[in-house]
């Protein structure tokens, strides 16, 4: 089983350069949001406040304003803010730029190899896009399903288009047999997530998964659809995350799973040093290996895949000064240019 870690870096690959990056969201936001009538008013007044275009850093000032204020019993305005750009962040992810389109293969060709050849049986994958392009990418190639293809902290679907017929498990597209288990794990959340009361739930639709051969609609017994539509949840970009109990469910199952991972692939993540449970993960995948006097892989896929290595390289060096000498740190290109040579890495054959 492998471990793959996807970020920003992916989507803009894929989307050939749609999709922002973090420094780059901020931005688009902001002109998102002009088509609104509330909102985006707020996000300048917060702007003249604290001048930044990163949005990592407006949210946490807004995090932190929100908490000095509720102590003296203010800051409405504040937290209005906060709601609207998590909402915001939803619904921007949302746009059908960053959902997979069958057009995407041919603008983008190494997609297909990607998907078809990279992953194995049991492999687990750490999106930590807000968009679903990822997922449906697997969905149209039949290497995973939104049906039981989500934590199992996610385990209940919401289905969003209209249909009158209810469909049982076994109506649904059926998945490569070889890959049944493998499994993503949204843990910033998802333009498809939606928040049912206290919950959450994952949305399935065709404007997320276009590819799903069968309808996996469901509706009540009256024939009425049961999607009654609900607010998206995310976890915006804060030096501060708190996320929902079943967000942190998900990433209690992931670090349970990382020991299992015979490689630990990062593709378009910069793991920049604020990510604390990113290098958890990789902490956890190291002892792990470390202690087996065995040998998995940390493989680095990035346009800047060297700068994100040596990262990786100074935190273990830290306590082991030698620890990743002898082979184990694998930094590739930019996705796009080395597909082939990631999928020779990760072959049983050339894993040690």
């Amino acid at each position: 089983m492998n471990l793959f870690l996807i970020g920003a870096g992916f989507d803009k690959a894929a989307t050939g350069g749609k999709a922002p990056l973090n420094r780059e969201l901020l931005g688009k936001l902001k002109q998102f949001g002009e088509i609104w009538i509330s909102g985006v008013q707020d996000l300048i007044e917060c702007l003249r406040r604290y001048p930044t275009d990163d949005i990592e850093k407006c949210m946490t000032f807004l995090d932190m304003q929100i908490k000095n204020k509720r102590a003296r019993g203010d800051g409405d305005i504040d937290l209005r803010l906060q709601k609207w750009l998590r909402r915001a962040l939803a619904r921007y992810f949302q746009q059908q730029d960053f959902c997979f389109q069958r057009s995407c293969l041919q603008d983008a060709p190494w997609l297909g190899t990607f998907a078809e050849k990279s992953f194995s049986a049991d492999d687990m994958i750490v999106n930590l896009n807000y968009s679903c392009f990822f997922e449906g990418l697997l969905d149209r190639f039949e290497m995973w399903s939104p049906l039981g293809g989500y934590s199992q902290s996610i385990l209940e679907l919401v289905y969003a288009d209209e249909d009158k017929s209810r469909l049982s498990v076994q109506d649904l597209p059926k998945k490569n047999e070889g890959l049944q288990n493998l499994i993503v794990y949204k843990i910033h959340g998802s333009a498809n997530f939606v928040e049912k009361g206290a919950e959450i739930a994952a949305e399935v639709s065709s404007g997320f998964f276009p590819s799903i051969s069968i309808a996996c609609y469901a509706s009540d017994p009256s024939g009425r659809s049961y999607w009654q539509g609900g607010p998206p949840y995310v976890i915006a970009p804060s030096f501060v995350k708190i996320p929902h109990v079943q967000i942190g469910q998900m990433m209690v199952e992931v670090l349970d799973r990382v020991r299992e991972a015979r490689n630990f692939v990062v593709i378009g993540c910069s793991l920049r040093p604020e990510d604390g449970f990113l290098w958890l993960m990789l902490t956890q995948f190291f002892e792990h290996w470390r202690g087996r006097g065995c040998r998995g892989k940390i493989i680095v896929v990035d346009k800047d895949a060297k700068g994100v290595s040596e990262r990786v390289r100074s935190y273990f060096q830290a306590v082991h000064e030698s620890a990743l000498s002898d082979g184990i740190l694998k930094p590739l290109g930019c996705v796009e240019d080395s597909v082939g040579e990631l999928i020779d890495l990760l072959k049983p054959s050339s894993s040690g």
